[in-house]
């Protein structure tokens, strides 16, 4: 199939809307809820790359979603892009392998790092779906590293154990404590997502999460989200923030007893399909949840990281130096 690829524009807005309820599997979203999430981000407009017939340039078969993001790399802040949504028409995919839809997929993505190193852009980070992980692989310059999900049961009550001068609040995404927080929570990782007032409001509007704040004199030591999903049949813990290692321990311990509680609040039919509480496990958090009972699960994320030009350093933001989420 021949394909022209071109980028969006705001009139293009409706038909995409039109693209992701007819052929993604991700929800039907309006063109409201479609502005807030790659409109209105907190960098501005995504950057979309669109595929269209050569015979009908009007028939659009396809998009690619490139998000504006903020990378910290040993403190310093990174202009990025993190690639996502790529929807194909049904009937488009149906005329193709899994082979020939990568190809198709492809071709968008380096039609949009044309765009973005013309644009002085050169990260692209992704967190691709398992299927695509070894297509990946194979475009040069991406770098690939993989983090197992840990789970632990959640049959027994965890209890909520809070040192002496420790306290937990309900902040808002949008406190400035949480700014103070990120700036300490970047050193226990060389490279990662910035996570502060600027990033979070947004991010965690998109979701039903729960949040978990600790603090020890009214100072924010540790903050983690958590959302339960049915079809994993359990909560996943995300976006943590700590000052430290043992702040850290603390808010992967106390975010599980919210877990807990959450699952207790249930309708007791439901509760029996929340088996688990889960999170994505970098190095140091490997440590801690191997000491709390979590048991290594088969299954991994994968985080793709592109340079794409001479200004960054492949080794300063090799993936496996990232603090990455689940929900990134």
């Amino acid at each position: 199939m021949k394909i022209n690829c071109r980028l969006y524009t705001p009139s293009d807005i409706g038909k995409l809307v039109a693209l992701w309820n007819e052929n993604a599997e991700w929800g039907l979203i309006d063109e409201e809820q479609w502005k807030n999430v790659f409109y209105h981000t907190p960098f501005g407009a995504s950057t979309i790359v669109l595929a269209t017939s050569k015979d009908d340039p009007d028939d659009i078969l396809a998009q690619f979603v490139f998000i504006p993001t903020r990378i910290s790399v040993k403190g310093i802040e990174v202009k990025a892009f993190k690639p996502c949504a790529p929807i194909v028409k049904k009937n488009a995919r149906d005329e193709m392998g899994l082979a020939t839809l990568f190809t198709f997929i492809l071709k968008m993505y380096k039609y949009a790092t044309t765009h973005f190193i013309n644009e002085g852009i050169y990260l692209l980070h992704i967190m691709p779906d398992v299927r695509w992980v070894r297509g990946f692989q194979m475009i040069p310059g991406i770098q690939v590293a993989h983090f197992p999900l840990w789970c632990l049961p959640l049959d027994k009550d965890i209890p909520q154990h809070l040192p002496d001068g420790y306290s937990i609040e309900d902040i808002s995404p949008s406190d400035s404590r949480i700014d103070k927080l990120w700036a300490r929570s970047a050193k226990l990782h060389d490279c990662g997502i910035v996570r502060d007032t600027s990033f979070f409001p947004w991010k965690l509007s998109h979701r039903n999460y729960r949040f978990v704040a600790i603090t020890s004199n009214s100072r924010l030591v540790g903050f983690a989200v958590f959302i339960y999903k049915d079809v994993i049949k359990g909560i996943i813990i995300c976006d943590v923030l700590a000052e430290d290692e043992e702040a850290l321990a603390l808010t992967i311990q106390l975010a599980c007893s919210g877990a807990s509680s959450f699952r207790r609040s249930l309708p007791e039919k439901e509760q029996a399909n929340c088996e688990k509480v889960s999170i994505l496990a970098t190095p140091p958090i490997q440590k801690i949840v191997s000491g709390m009972g979590f048991e290594k699960n088969k299954y991994k994320f994968s985080l793709a990281v592109h340079v794409l030009g001479k200004g960054l350093s492949k080794k300063d933001v090799n993936p496996e130096r990232w603090y990455v989420s689940a929900n990134d």
